[in-house]
């Protein structure tokens, strides 16, 4: 199964993503504990960078959690078409109208089930593409040879992926509702 494939990469990747993110306020403090503040208190500029690489990083598990479960959401999405088929041959084996009724129920809460699922995607779609562009415009305020610059990259990797991901769902649900 290609999303069970998917998900074994993803969790490796989320494994090195969560040890990744556990050295990094050891190394924010270290770095913090050595270097010294300027006259009005303010954090050197490798401190800053520090927090943002410790930010990037708790980015990054938390888009690896996100993916994770999107492929979990795939795989639920991909059984729903099974269940919809016992509903509809329960439907036409029926025998009397009690029968006929309970199928129809279970293929309406379905069709409830896919609903909202689409409400939620598009809604996190939507979300996703607003912080991918508010990271696209940030980019295009730094010029390479910033040392933030890699870690603003990677940060529009993990969202890009994520938007992927969600988009991939949507469109597993738009199939699934249109088969059920």
């Amino acid at each position: 199964n290609t999303a069970q494939k998917e998900l074994d990469n993803i969790t490796k990747r989320l494994k090195s993503a969560v040890a990744s993110r556990n050295q990094a306020p050891s190394a924010l403090d270290a770095l913090v504990a050595a270097t010294p503040q300027d006259a009005q208190g303010t954090p050197s500029p490798a401190v800053e960078l520090a927090k943002y690489r410790l930010e990037v990083a708790e980015g990054r598990v938390e888009a690896m959690q996100s993916l994770v479960e999107g492929l979990e959401s795939l795989i639920q999405l991909e059984n729903i078409s099974y269940k919809a088929y016992q509903d509809r041959k329960a439907f036409y084996d029926a025998t009397n109208p009690q029968q006929k009724a309970k199928a129809i129920e279970s293929l309406s809460q379905l069709l409830d089930r896919l609903i909202a699922w689409k409400n939620v995607a598009e809604n996190d779609i939507s979300a996703s593409a607003a912080d991918l562009s508010k990271l696209e415009s940030r980019a295009a305020s730094i010029t390479s040879e910033d040392p933030r610059f890699s870690l603003l990259n990677e940060q529009r990797a993990i969202k890009s992926e994520t938007l992927a991901m969600l988009q991939r769902i949507s469109q597993m649900v738009t199939a699934q509702h249109k088969l059920v």
